[in-house]
């Protein structure tokens, strides 16, 4: 079903995970409550402010070898929650975040129509 009042035309899943926040020096840990290629909903124990920079990182696995890491910035706190939007996706997790979404989406194929709208990051390179 779909709620027509939403105003976001991007792919939203569900996913229960931790995840790293970092905003300037202080890093906090958070909980991943949904995700889509453009952003995540979290929920932080004590929220940046609004308009805060910061750095999202996502460990796919126990180890931590594989990550989705993004710049974003801090859209909207209210409630012990808040919203971020990716401002640059590292490249080598691009692909794990599509596969992540495409994974748990009801419509795998709307996610390829979103990707050419994302920022790209090159911190890996030199």
């Amino acid at each position: 079903m779909n709620d027509h009042s939403e105003k976001r035309w991007f792919t939203r899943v569900s996913w229960n995970h931790p995840v790293t926040l970092t905003v300037g020096d202080q890093s906090v840990q958070a909980e991943c409550r949904d995700l889509s290629m453009h952003g995540a909903l979290l929920r932080v124990p004590q929220p940046p402010e609004p308009g805060s920079a910061c750095r999202f990182s996502l460990p796919l696995d126990e180890a931590g070898a594989a990550l989705i890491e993004a710049d974003c910035r801090v859209v909207r706190c209210a409630d012990g929650e808040c919203a971020v939007e990716f401002t640059g996706v590292e490249l080598d997790s691009m692909g794990h975040l599509r596969n992540l979404v495409a994974y748990n989406a009801d419509d795998a194929h709307q996610i390829d129509q979103e990707i050419p709208n994302l920022r790209t990051s090159h911190r890996n390179e030199p």
